[in-house]
């Protein structure tokens, strides 16, 4: 059951990912995405934008949510150390950049990378710090997460 939900989600966020490139080709020059309130806001992100393309109840997995968003982030920009309640699927589509967790090894991010992480066993969430490494380009990610509908989707770590 756990990898058919995995595989569902996989392509239902490759299917997103294309349909999000496209709509960003298409937006005219000048255009600015809708944003409405998300992780960036929680977590008070200057320099990151999100851009929501959904945040929507679960209809198979009662008491749980989906938030779907663009993370754009502006040259040098860096999430503060935050967690997610849930599980989280970042997929990268412009730029360079990294993700580093407390204890492990940075994830490198490039375009078309793919990084899937889930709370540990005392389902708290994982620390992490996603950063634009360029000092002159944007970084682009297509980001779901999966949270409890009556909590937050993250969580400011100090």
């Amino acid at each position: 059951m756990r990898s058919s939900i995995v595989t569902y989600v996989l392509t239902l966020i490759g299917g997103i990912a294309i349909g999000a490139i496209g709509i960003t080709a298409l937006r005219a020059p000048g255009q600015t995405p809708a944003v409405v309130p998300g992780v960036s806001q929680n977590l008070k992100t200057p320099g990151i934008t999100q851009t929501i393309i959904f945040n929507t109840p679960l209809a198979g997995f009662p008491g749980k949510k989906a938030l779907m968003f663009i993370g754009d982030f502006e040259p040098g920009a860096s999430t503060p150390k935050h967690l997610h309640p849930g599980t989280e699927f970042l997929f990268v589509l412009e730029g360079e950049g990294v993700i580093e967790q407390p204890g492990r090894s940075p994830v490198e991010l490039n375009p078309g990378v793919g990084v899937f992480s889930e709370p540990g066993p005392d389902a708290n969430g994982f620390i992490h710090q996603a950063k634009n490494l360029s000092q002159t380009k944007r970084m682009k990610t297509l980001v779901l997460l999966i949270y409890n509908k009556d909590g937050p989707p993250a969580v400011p770590v100090d």
